[in-house]
């Protein structure tokens, strides 16, 4: 989409923020100046799931090798989202990786959004600790090992030993 507005700047530019860095030093990819916009553009979609499909499907080709230590910040963040409006959400939510490295604030935000009943057991767990997460602002270290000390407590072998392969000095 950068590519886009950059050669359409001139109709693009009033409606549009510029990329540049946000207060941690991430960078801030171009978006929409106003939620109004958005809105708009969405209702003239035949169909927001189908477009939000889209993008989710887009964004997960854009992690490097499944590796969510890797992705795009926004990808990292925001797959979340997109996959919640396009209904994709609960498939997503057995990767221990996307709990360890998405911003936890999104992503309990997304988490919850969905019915209980339809959530696998390791989004479960991750709702049970999601307060620890976004209360503290942890950082992906301890997101990891509080992840993994919560998987072995819900009898999640499995998850536990996925985030122990994710390379952090767990204990």
């Amino acid at each position: 989409m950068s590519e886009d507005i950059a050669g359409a700047v001139q109709l693009a530019g009033p409606f549009v923020l510029a990329p540049g860095t946000g207060e941690n030093g991430d960078p801030l990819l171009p978006r929409l100046l106003h939620p109004a916009i958005g809105d708009d553009i969405r209702a003239r979609l035949q169909s927001v799931g189908a477009a939000q499909s889209r993008i989710a499907m887009a964004l997960l080709e854009a992690v490097p090798e499944q590796d969510w230590g890797n992705a795009d910040p926004y990808v990292r963040d925001h797959i979340a989202g997109h996959t919640l409006e396009a209904g994709l959400l609960p498939r997503l939510l057995t990767d221990p990786g996307l709990f360890v490295h998405a911003d936890p604030v999104a992503s309990r935000a997304a988490v919850e959004a969905v019915p209980l009943e339809t959530l696998d057991a390791p989004a479960r767990t991750y709702l049970r600790i999601a307060p620890l997460l976004t209360h503290t602002e942890v950082p992906a270290p301890l997101r990891a090992a509080l992840l993994e000390t919560a998987f072995v407590e819900d009898c999640l072998p499995e998850y536990a030993e996925a985030v122990h392969r994710l390379g952090f000095d767990l204990p």
